[in-house]
């Protein structure tokens, strides 16, 4: 009866051959015995890993491994326990995680966008510490923009012309101007007897002009915005070219409509049926087939009236008392009426058929000027105030001329100062009382006489008065 498995305890019961398999069980739910041989395993049994092989007892552990390199694998109690592997670096910087069992820590991102900060990380927290841009120049205001270090200069402007402004050490320094430019287009004057060359103010306050100043004349020149487009209207709006197209829309859904080197052409819809025996027309934009015999030619519209071919000349007026229509070669032609009355110093328009020319506005608000229009440039005429006295500092004012003298006050009450041809002439105060026996002197405007006394020796004032 041996089954010559020495897995089996073999026995003979009631005639009957028994062969049990060895208990090889060592109660490890981590391990267990396999089936019989030939015998389908239990559940339990597929789950472990004890066997009988060759009469010995052998316990393979359970395969627990997840496949995961990131989690220590175990059974415990017959149930797999993935832990996953510790990579905490205990730093709050950094966040923690383990990838194909290495541990990865990546630094906590700190960064505000803002390329003016150096961002880190302490203890977990974020912290933004703004750039250093400090030029150590006492003459600008440092600042950080984009992270790039802007130092601007401090304003030490004092809005004085006369002046050249800088700033030492951080304190405003105002050097007076050198104002002899020997230059036509500056205003020469003298204020408390410094001359000053003020520039010729030639702005219009039209950003559509450019505006300088050529031998004393204030040229105003339009900027030119012609973008070489005959079916553009092209103009100036407060600086900026707007090239508008023309309009050559005739209202007529029939035509298609196009502006050709600056013509408006309006070209009839294709409405050919390609019928001998029809009178093809367009209504509407819909092409239209009517009864009769006849068709559609260049110069007329043909259509069948109660039998009788009509043929009707093309409407090419466009309503515009400003343009003269015709029809030329079956295309609509409208021109624009021509206003231009060759004077540059007015703006041509037509208004309802009729041409308006308006004059050119020269203005330029400054009543101290002559405005006037020559060829098409704006002139403005200093007005003059010049009162042919070089002892005064002439000026317009509000279109008032203004005559200040001078001044030629030296400070010295001993003198009597007065301007003569534009010089400072400063004669001292007459104090001779025609006494020969007194020494005559002015002393802060006060006349002194001094005695004088003879002796033996010398000749000495004396200092009685």
């Amino acid at each position: 009866m041996d089954d010559n498995d020495s897995c089996t305890l073999d026995a003979c019961v009631n005639g009957v051959a028994v062969h049990t398999p060895v208990d090889v069980d060592d109660n490890d739910a981590c391990t267990c015995a396999g089936g019989r041989r030939g015998c389908p395993m239990t559940w339990r049994q597929r789950r472990c890993t004890d066997a009988c092989v060759n009469g010995v007892a052998v316990h393979t552990p359970i395969n627990v491994d997840d496949n995961d390199a990131c989690t220590i694998d175990a059974c415990v109690n017959g149930v797999a326990v993935h832990t996953p592997v510790d990579v905490d670096d205990n730093d709050a910087c950094t966040i923690d995680a383990c990838v194909n069992g290495v541990a990865v820590h990546t630094p906590v991102d700190v960064d505000d966008n803002d390329a003016c900060t150096i961002d880190a990380c302490v203890n977990g927290v974020a912290v933004h510490t703004p750039i250093n841009v400090d030029d150590n120049d006492a003459c600008t205001l440092d600042a950080c923009v984009n992270g790039v270090a802007v130092h601007t200069p401090v304003d030490v402007d004092d809005n004085d012309a006369c002046t050249l402004d800088a700033c030492v050490n951080g304190v405003a320094v105002h050097t007076p101007v050198d104002v002899d430019d020997n230059d036509a287009c500056t205003i020469g004057l003298r204020v408390n007897g410094v001359a000053v060359h003020t520039p010729v103010d030639v702005d219009d306050n039209d950003a559509c002009t450019i505006d300088a100043c050529v031998n004393a004349v204030a040229v105003h020149t339009p900027v030119d915005v012609d973008d070489n487009d005959a079916c553009t209207i092209d103009a100036c709006v407060n600086g900026v070219a707007v090239h508008t197209p023309i309009n050559v829309d005739d209202n007529d859904a029939c035509t298609l409509d196009a502006c050709v080197n600056g013509v408006a052409v309006h070209t009839p819809v294709d409405v050919d049926d390609n019928d001998a025996c029809t009178i093809d027309a367009c209504v509407n934009g819909v092409a239209v087939t009517p009864c009769g015999c006849g068709r559609q030619r260049r110069l007329h519209l043909d259509a069948c009236v109660n039998g009788v071919t009509v043929h009707s000349p093309v409407d090419v007026d466009d309503n515009d008392a400003c343009t003269i229509d015709a029809c030329v070669n079956g295309v609509a032609v409208h021109t624009p009426v021509d206003v231009d009355d060759n004077d540059a110093c007015t703006i041509d328009a037509c208004v309802n058929g009729v041409a308006v020319h308006t004059p050119v506005d020269v203005d330029d608000n400054d009543a101290c000027t002559i405005d006037a229009c020559v060829n098409g440039v704006a002139v403005h005429t200093p007005i003059n105030v010049d009162d042919n006295d070089a002892c005064t500092i002439d000026a317009c004012v509000n279109g008032v001329a203004v005559h200040t003298p001078v001044d030629v006050d030296d400070n010295d009450a001993c003198t009597i100062d007065a301007c003569v041809n534009g010089v400072a002439v400063h004669t001292p105060v007459d104090v001779d009382d025609n006494d020969a026996c007194t020494l005559d002197a002015c002393v802060n405007g006060v006349a002194v006489h001094t005695l004088w006394m003879w002796t033996t020796t010398m000749l000495a004032p004396s200092m009685l008065v």
